[in-house]
């Protein structure tokens, strides 16, 4: 195992801490031990550990409250507490408080070694669960906007117009561009271009159903996928999030906030406007190009 993960023993008595010592040492884990609550209050703030070892002691500080200070501390490190069989509701309590196992006392080195080993092949298993939803998510969602990017726009794209076309529905696609964005990001500078694009990805986020998706296309310009809904139907939510563009900017301006004002959409429809990604990509950006030329602010 790697030498890179620690584990943090709290044992005010010190009679459990040497056993334990040599079964996190023989694992390969980087081993330390304190005696006292506030110590071990020190440690987790300096360092992190991806295991915590309680040893619980009838006068010592109940194991939940510990516990419980650990998770309000923001930690999640897998934590395993020592106690004598015939604690058995103090042990419940804290397993349902959040503890991962308990080992027996007086400790024995192969239960210790069996069940630390598992500590830590759990956390190995939920940190590689955790970066790799990490990276998935890199790879699908714009950083800046937080919705989807312009990579995930057209595989998601793709899958919709398949969809359809199986099982004879609908569907839609809108291209949003802010008008005059970058004269507003000269004016104002970029950090205020990067808020004003920030509050159009909330905007889109929160106004679509569960089924659909919002993208940010590229630069200033955004897009919607708007499953099981034809192009009057897309009118229309396109006619809204135009009004509410224009509400955003009049709400964040009370607030001195500057906001692009309005914003041109396109919209085209499966499959009366085209049957294939690339030709109904065409259609939508036609679409945005005549309501730009048209006066901005406008829905084509």
């Amino acid at each position: 195992m790697s030498g890179r993960e620690r584990a943090l023993i709290v044992d005010r008595r010190g009679t459990s801490a040497e056993t334990l010592m040599e079964v996190c040492r023989r694992i390969g884990l980087v081993a330390a031990e304190v005696r006292s609550w506030s110590e071990a209050r020190a440690e987790l703030g300096a360092r992190y550990h991806d295991l915590v070892i309680l040893c619980l002691d009838p006068g010592g500080r109940p194991g939940v409250e510990m516990i419980r200070e650990i998770r309000e501390m923001g930690l999640d490190s897998c934590i395993i507490i020592t106690a004598t069989p015939g604690r058995f509701r103090t042990i419940v309590s804290c397993l349902v408080q959040g503890a991962y196992d308990t080992i027996l006392t007086p400790i024995r080195g192969e239960w210790a070694e069996i069940v630390i080993r598992r500590a830590i092949e759990r956390r190995r298993y939920y940190a590689g669960a955790r970066m790799k939803d990490h990276y998935r998510r890199l790879s699908i969602f714009d950083e800046l906007t937080r919705i989807h990017n312009h990579r995930y726009f057209h595989q998601a794209l793709a899958r919709g117009i398949s969809a359809a076309a199986r099982y004879g529905y609908p569907f839609s696609l809108l291209l949003m561009d802010l008008d005059g964005f970058k004269d507003y990001n000269d004016a104002h500078g970029h950090l205020a271009g990067d808020e004003a694009l920030r509050a159009m990805g909330s905007l889109l986020g929160r106004s679509i159903r569960a089924g659909d998706i919002a993208a940010r296309y590229g630069g200033e310009e955004f897009a919607l996928l708007l499953s099981h809904t034809n192009k009057k139907r897309a009118i229309a939510v396109a006619e809204r999030l135009r009004a509410a563009t224009e509400e955003l900017h009049r709400s964040r301006a009370g607030r001195r906030m500057p906001a692009p004002v309005t914003i041109s959409i396109g919209v085209a429809a499966f499959p009366d406007d085209g049957r294939t990604r690339d030709v109904l990509v065409l259609k939508a950006d036609k679409a945005l190009y005549r309501a730009k030329r048209a006066g901005k602010n406008r829905v084509r």
